[in-house]
């Protein structure tokens, strides 16, 4: 990163005008207490209702409870993995984490799948 920074001389440059009693943003001179002048002010005002922030949603940690016991206990018998278990099934690990977490219940192909790759009766097989 280079010695001179561009936020860095702008945070100066706003600290200057400020102490001038000029406009921080196009430093025109200032009204009262304000740090910008009337047509900046109005300027951000208008900025904000035109381009909203968008919402940014980010998936928090959870903690997991397990809903399906006797798949959880045979994966840890088997020393066998969500990613594995779903790499041998072909479907996708968060389909693995829906039904060792979540309780959901898989087709049931895949239920037959997941029975004859633990060698065990995890799911009935309902026709």
């Amino acid at each position: 990163m280079s010695k001179y920074d561009n936020a860095k001389a702008m945070r100066e440059l706003r600290k200057r005008r400020k102490m001038k009693k000029l406009c921080t943003r196009c430093g025109k001179p200032v009204e009262g207490e304000h740090v910008q002048c009337n047509a900046c002010r109005e300027y951000c005002k208008m900025y904000a209702l035109l381009h909203p922030k968008e919402k940014v949603i980010i998936r928090s940690l959870k903690t997991w409870e397990v809903k399906n016991k006797k798949l959880y206990r045979l994966l840890l018998e088997r020393k066998m993995t969500i990613p594995q278990l779903a790499q041998m099934v072909g479907v996708s690990s968060r389909s693995v984490d829906r039904w060792v977490f979540e309780g959901s219940i898989p087709k049931l192909e895949n239920r037959e799948k997941v029975n004859a790759c633990l060698n065990a009766e995890v799911f009935d097989v309902e026709a």
